[in-house]
């Protein structure tokens, strides 16, 4: 008898931590990380009890420790490239002389979930020892090397192909991203440059495009928080309506270009309330924030965007 496990929720274990980055100025502000980002999400079914937690969460950490050791950083929500696997006790083997009740075998899938098709596979045939089921699964699951030339190749092929399919398909993905933010939706246009891979040869191009989103971003955000606190402000010239107004000026970056308004307006506001007004607007600092960390602030949006859109995804395809 077969048990099978389809691993379908997205697991955020590694998240942005990982993307740790080192700047170099003679690449005109374009990163260098330690960690090559793939656009590569881990994807488990939570809800599915046919295997135990403890099993489960084994697995996870073994899919992590592999990106370690090649150093990817993964995307942590489902765009359209993911790694998932599923269990197959008392299986078939493929070597004689095995005996399957001891044995269970793990499938490792990378697959593209847009174009519905498996990039590669590997599988494993571990031994599982234990006095109960939780025992056995942990125990076989452990016996997998994240270092195995396999695991190496796997992750290899997929990342070769991924990275064929964005060096043809990123030009089209920024003008797409280009015409979101052109309609204002900032967020999901940084929603899809994030998943342009470090390796892409578009990646310089992919960057600059994203700081320039981000940058209209931080403007129309302070463009309306200014807005909403002058309308407050004009509606209520009482010490109410000033705090009312603080808060939408908390919300204005300082490299918004109307930030230095905004202080000038924070300050009227003080002329005419007093010192019973606490709320101060530090001065305009030019360039205070570096390109490395727009760049985070940027992966960081459209990461904290991919996330809130998630769907449901039926991954039956993998294992057709």
């Amino acid at each position: 008898m077969k048990k099978f496990l389809l691993l379908i929720s997205v697991f955020f274990a590694l998240g942005l931590q990982a993307q740790k980055y080192e700047y170099h100025p003679e690449t005109v502000g374009m990163p260098e990380i330690e960690k090559k980002i793939l656009p590569l999400a881990i994807v488990f079914n939570e809800a599915d009890t046919s295997m135990p937690k403890i099993a489960v969460q084994q697995l996870k950490h073994k899919i992590n420790q592999v990106f370690m050791i090649n150093k990817i950083a993964p995307l942590d929500y489902l765009s359209q490239f993911f790694i998932t696997a599923n269990i197959v006790t008392n299986p078939k083997l493929e070597k004689e002389g095995m005996n399957s009740d001891d044995i269970i075998e793990v499938n490792m899938y990378i697959a593209d979930y847009k174009n519905q098709k498996v990039i590669t596979t590997t599988k494993f045939y571990v031994r599982a020892v234990g006095s109960d089921e939780a025992q056995r699964y942990t125990y076989a699951l452990r016996q997998i090397n994240p270092k195995t030339p396999d695991l190496a190749r796997f992750l290899n092929e997929a990342t070769k192909e991924i990275l064929a399919y964005y060096d043809k398909e990123t030009p089209n993905i920024l003008k797409q991203a280009n015409n979101l933010a052109s309609q204002k939706l900032y967020k999901e246009a940084l929603s899809l440059i994030v998943t342009i891979p470090t390796e892409c040869k578009y990646y310089n191009d992919a960057i600059s495009a994203g700081l320039a989103i981000y940058q209209k971003y931080l403007d129309n955000n302070g463009d309306v928080n200014l807005a909403y606190a002058r309308q407050v402000w004009v509606a209520n010239k009482t010490i109410k309506g000033a705090d009312e107004a603080a808060e939408f000026l908390a919300k204005i970056d300082t490299e918004a270009k109307c930030y230095t308004q905004a202080v000038d307006f924070s300050k009227l506001v003080k002329q005419q309330i007093g010192d019973e007004w606490k709320f101060e607007m530090k001065e305009a600092e030019p360039n205070k924030m570096s390109e490395k960390d727009k760049i985070t602030e940027m992966r960081r949006i459209g990461v904290e965007q991919g996330k809130s859109a998630q769907f449901t995804a039926n991954l039956d395809f993998v294992t057709k």
